[in-house]
């Protein structure tokens, strides 16, 4: 039975445990650069044993901003922040991350007079929304090579994608928000063509060492929504596309659903159909708070990696404990 304290081995890089920082905003930069605080912040929590921290959601351009306080890895000048927190990760012991994003038709809400982009023409929110094209969509997947390539050269370890929780790869993935009729819409090999295209071209242009994840919103839990098997088929064009490991969340409508919550893991009948689909590690967060539920869950064969969320946002120090033997 494996052990919250096994190793875990992807692309030559060892995560020392199967515990890992799942990515929650901050809203420490105003103005998008690295503070002494976010590096302080993420230092703390990677001092308290965990195998690997995955930071916070970082725009790869201004138009795909999601709010306020959020970071950037939109510009080149970003690099030499973002440089300090994956030093302060690495010496404090863990596999540093940072989760790359595209807010699509969420974007922006401060600005009421933006116009946003997402997979088809509407007003959401009260804001125009503008379908892609497939120029824009070219320009996008380019932004999340170039902050990819940002991410590499800071030093961290590797990026994850970010394709849930109703952000733009997501709204493409979601029949809820896409009703295209081109290659990028309708059945589950278009909708989630878009994700496919950008893990290619990260995996292209990157080095051979660096770990490219996906954070999927593998199930809406919605009537018409995606569905735990399209999540599973996902996953398997994603792990073709070069993916290093799957991180399983919820999708369109955010990572807290009611009618799963009441036990840790809740998002572990989308992780194990995953997770039997596909040889790549599989990660999921979602009510995590102990060992004995982290290693229930990893000998029910429910995932590859544990998140511990929350309990690590209030408390840096909330691992050592549960690590410990």
């Amino acid at each position: 039975m494996t052990k919250i304290d096994s190793p875990l081995r992807v692309r030559g890089k060892t995560f020392k445990n199967r515990i890992y920082m799942p990515p929650m905003a901050t809203g420490k930069t105003p103005d998008g650069f690295v503070t002494d605080a976010l590096v302080d912040y993420y230092f703390e929590r990677a001092q308290s044993g965990i195998a690997a921290v995955i930071q916070e959601h970082s725009y790869i351009c201004p138009q795909g901003r999601a709010h306020a306080g959020q970071i950037s890895i939109s510009r080149d000048e970003d690099v030499q922040g973002l440089a300090r927190i994956a030093d302060a990760v690495h010496q404090g012991g863990a596999l540093a991350f940072i989760q790359i994003s595209h807010a699509g038709r969420t974007a922006g809400q401060e600005d009421a007079n933006a116009v946003n982009l997402g997979p088809v023409d509407q007003v959401w929110k009260n804001k125009k929304v503008c379908a892609m094209t497939l120029d824009d969509i070219g320009q996008v997947k380019e932004a999340f090579v170039k902050a990819a390539l940002r991410a590499q050269k800071a030093g961290y370890d590797g990026v994850e994608v970010h394709a849930a929780h109703g952000y733009l790869l997501n709204q493409f993935y979601s029949p809820l928000a896409n009703h295209r009729t081109d290659s990028y819409g309708g059945p589950l090999e278009n909708r989630i063509r878009f994700t496919k295209e950008v893990v290619e071209s990260i995996r292209t242009a990157a080095d051979d060492a660096f770990i490219v994840g996906v954070r999927l919103g593998a199930c809406d839990y919605t009537q018409g929504g995606s569905t735990v098997e399209d999540g599973a088929a996902a996953s398997a064009i994603l792990e073709k596309a070069g993916a290093d490991f799957i991180d399983v969340t919820g999708g369109l409508n955010g990572y807290l659903y009611k009618e799963l919550l009441g036990h840790e893991g809740y998002f572990d009948k989308a992780s194990k159909a995953i997770k039997e689909g596909v040889s790549i590690p599989v990660l999921m967060a979602g009510g995590i708070r102990t060992r004995q539920g982290a290693e229930e869950l990893l000998s029910s064969g429910s995932l590859d990696m544990a998140g511990i969320g929350r309990p690590l946002f209030k408390d840096p120090v909330y691992a050592r404990e549960l690590l410990m033997p």
